[in-house]
């Protein structure tokens, strides 16, 4: 019975902390280090690299996935592989600050309606700034 216990012991939860906190710590020192001194890499590193070991240690203390059957980890690194492919097919259209895709002019011109009180919904009925408060709270009479 002994044997089978030690097999699956818990780690240490408060040692498992005391960690988390020390690279916590370190993961906001470094992000500091690397703005002060204006190294980007410092900063990424400092941030991902030590978010990746704390969410190992996590994963493998708190979950238990150390212990638990291989196809579990099989089926956790396979998620973690579609949700990398994902990242990596829409970033570049994320991260884009430019182009025709972050204009919205059929928005915009809506906004300049309603800020010089032009604005007219779907069934035509014009709104000025103060009523669409009152006709959601049921207040405002309809014409």
């Amino acid at each position: 019975m002994s044997e089978e216990h030690a097999e699956h012991a818990h780690p240490s939860y408060f040692k498992t902390y005391i960690i988390l906190l020390i690279l916590m710590f370190s993961s906001l020192l470094g992000s500091e280090i690397g703005a002060a001194v204006e190294i980007q890499a410092i900063t990424i590193l400092a941030a991902f690299g030590i978010a990746v070991v704390k969410a190992y240690l996590v994963a493998a203390r708190f979950m238990h996935l150390n212990i638990e059957k291989r196809y579990v980890v099989y089926m956790l690194t396979t998620c973690l592989a579609f949700m990398g492919l994902f990242y990596a097919a829409i970033s570049p259209d994320i991260q884009r600050d430019h182009g025709t895709n972050w204009k919205k002019p059929a928005w915009i011109e809506r906004e300049a309606a309603w800020e010089n009180g032009t604005w007219k919904d779907a069934q035509g009925h014009g709104h000025h700034k103060g009523e669409a408060h009152e006709a959601a709270s049921g207040d405002a009479e309809h014409h």
